[in-house]
């Protein structure tokens, strides 16, 4: 799995040449400039930061037996429930949830 990058560069009240600054980094992308002390684009790294948690996220729908409430417990501590439902004797949960949790959880349910 590919690990998302942020290259994210502080100090941002000290550049006295933000154009010059921002050629030498170039190569690392994606950049943020920020400025911690005078709080200069937290938002905008707060916002990079969720986005790229998101595309981490998958959207997966998992088929639990009533008997396996450790998988449900998992499901609800680690992803984001779009839909849960019973039907055919068993729960069917949609979620939205990082890709290696949900191997972690179908590996649990297998066992």
């Amino acid at each position: 799995q590919k690990i998302p990058k942020l290259y994210i560069f502080n100090k941002l009240d000290n550049v006295e040449n933000l154009i010059k600054q921002k050629e030498m980094v170039a190569e690392f992308q994606p950049q943020l400039f920020i400025s911690i002390k005078k709080g200069i684009n937290i938002d905008g790294l707060v916002n990079q930061i969720n986005d790229l948690i998101n595309t981490l996220r998958q959207t997966k729908t998992f088929h639990i037996p009533p008997a396996r409430a450790d998988i449900l417990h998992l499901l609800h501590e680690h992803s984001q429930i779009i839909s849960q439902t019973f039907e055919d004797e068993q729960y069917v949960i949609t979620t939205q949830i990082d890709s290696t949790i949900a191997n972690k959880i179908l590996a649990k349910l297998e066992k």
